[in-house]
């Protein structure tokens, strides 16, 4: 999954990094000049905050796309998810989906419905494993390679 760790890319840092140089000084020289104007500084104080105001809405775009495609990659993981335990059950345990049984079906079915009960309790990651733990005694550790 892409890190979207740097993903803040107005960051004061990297703004100061990226723009030219010059333009910096000639900012810096302009506000710090004794001989600037009021109106001057006025306008200079306008453009700074419309500047501002782009960088806000291109920010907010950028997370919006980012939670879009963490959306999507979160989607196309349950799709996994659920596509490899139903298989399993068809393959390992010889469960049947057919016009008689709908085993695996149903297994769906309430697995989706243990997700949303204990979404909507407001337990996470951690708490579910916890509780995994105390009740069945196994413990789920993840694959940190």
């Amino acid at each position: 999954m892409t890190n979207y760790n740097d993903l803040n890319i107005f960051e004061k840092a990297n703004l100061a990094r990226d723009l030219n140089t010059d333009t910096v000084d000639q900012v810096a020289a302009m506000i710090n000049a004794k001989t600037t104007n009021r109106s001057q500084r006025r306008r200079l104080e306008k453009s700074l905050k419309r500047v501002n105001t782009i960088y806000s809405h291109v920010q907010n775009r950028v997370d919006r796309s980012a939670y879009t495609q963490y959306q999507k990659a979160v989607d196309e993981n349950f799709l996994h998810f659920y596509s490899i335990l139903a298989l399993t059950m068809k393959e390992d345990y010889h469960w049947r989906e057919d016009e008689t049984h709908d085993q695996i079906s149903s297994l769906l079915e309430k697995v989706d419905n243990k997700i949303n009960k204990y979404a909507k309790k407001g337990y996470n990651t951690k708490d579910l494993v916890k509780l995994l733990d105390e009740t069945c005694d196994i413990k789920l550790i993840a694959d940190t390679h």
